[in-house]
């Protein structure tokens, strides 16, 4: 197991920067995300405008 070490001056200065700069207020998202999902893509295919298929969730469960 590797030791556990302190963060360098470099990463604590961009996590503060961070902090700063982004909505860490807005928990909007994770509220969203806490409910569940909101909706089931059926059949689970998406296609192009051309028809080709982009995208085959069909068999998935996530």
């Amino acid at each position: 197991m590797s030791a556990v070490t302190e963060p360098s001056k470099f990463i604590i200065e961009q996590n503060q920067r961070a902090l700063k700069e982004l909505p860490f207020d807005n928990i909007a998202d994770e509220q969203d995300a806490d409910r569940g999902s909101i909706a089931k893509l059926e059949p689970g295919i998406v296609k192009d405008d051309k028809g080709t298929v982009i995208w085959d969730d069909s068999d998935s469960f996530l």
